[in-house]
């Protein structure tokens, strides 16, 4: 289960404007809910590539089928699946192991049937290998903060596997820097609240149909509370709706940024992160790393 929370800046939040003359919700904050791992990458946050650089450690713990969820966003589909794909790495020895090296790989059929197209007709075209590289990643030099071994810079590269040429181009690359390191890090200093009015995209009940609503009090409901199992029978019966007419497409709500509590003590990273676009040749947006990439 994974939670997820952006607070806006006051500035931000109190000053939009209506161009269109609908009224606006004005919230603060946006919030949501999961029942995978990695975060939301979906409007280009490089939460996951965070994530697979601080946080990542229980994917390889006692992995032995050799798959991992992806750690960029694709579409819709393959995120409430918490689709994963082949790869392999290697960790680092000190606690809590985080990875040293990820390889993932793209694998046609498995790609064809999560998108609900089975068998090798379905499959989508590409190079002649069954399993091309779809992302890569290395970590830098590793600091022991506290007993707590963090890496102090990662590259990050994201390839097109589905395009015809021998080698899948690089569509963009990613690097972190690590900037400063705060141990000692106690509860009260990384507490987060719900913001006066949180956008709230909530897939506990669901994955592929979220309830979506607002809490003003600061509180979020359980999974047994009546009104959220409401939204989540009306969140089911739109989708089916909206499948009918227009297909699978069905408009969600936008979340993004990345908490991860838990696990071994608390450690706040400061870090710089920059992103290098790299389109070799003039090509269609790539279908196998999802839009929001198309964007700066």
């Amino acid at each position: 289960m994974l939670s997820s929370l952006t607070r806006f800046a006051t500035n931000i939040a109190l000053n939009q404007t209506n161009r269109t003359r609908r009224k606006l919700l004005n919230n603060d904050s946006v919030a949501t809910i999961e029942r995978i791992d990695v975060p939301n990458n979906k409007i280009g946050t490089y939460a996951g590539q965070l994530w697979l650089a601080f946080a990542s450690y229980r994917s390889f713990q006692d992995n032995r089928d050799g798959l991992l969820q992806l750690a960029w966003y694709v579409n819709d589909r393959l995120r409430a699946q918490g689709f994963r794909t082949s790869a392999v790495w290697r960790t680092n020895e000190g606690a809590p192991h985080l990875p040293e090296k990820v390889d993932y790989f793209f694998d046609k059929e498995a790609f064809a049937a999560a998108q609900g197209i089975p068998g090798p007709r379905g499959a989508p075209t590409g190079g002649a290998d069954d399993k091309r590289r779809w992302a890569s990643y290395r970590a830098g030099t590793f600091t022991n903060m506290d007993q707590l071994f963090l890496p102090l810079s990662f590259h990050y590269e994201q390839y097109e596997p589905m395009a015809r040429d021998a080698k899948p181009p690089l569509v963009f690359r990613v690097d972190g820097q690590v900037t400063a390191i705060r141990p000692s890090v106690t509860p009260g200093d990384t507490k987060v609240t719900l913001g006066k009015l949180t956008v709230v995209e909530d897939r506990r009940l669901t994955a592929d149909s979220p309830a979506t609503y607002a809490v003003t009090n600061g509180v979020l409901p359980t999974t047994s509370d009546s009104a959220l199992r409401r939204m989540n029978v009306a969140a089911k019966k739109a989708k089916h709706t909206l499948t009918m007419r227009q297909g699978s497409r069905h408009a969600e709500a936008c979340v993004f940024l990345l908490l991860v509590f838990g696990g071994p003590p608390a450690v706040l990273v400061g870090y710089g992160l920059w992103k290098r676009r790299s389109f070799r040749r003039k090509t269609r947006r790539p279908i196998s790393v999802g839009e929001p990439y198309g964007h700066q």
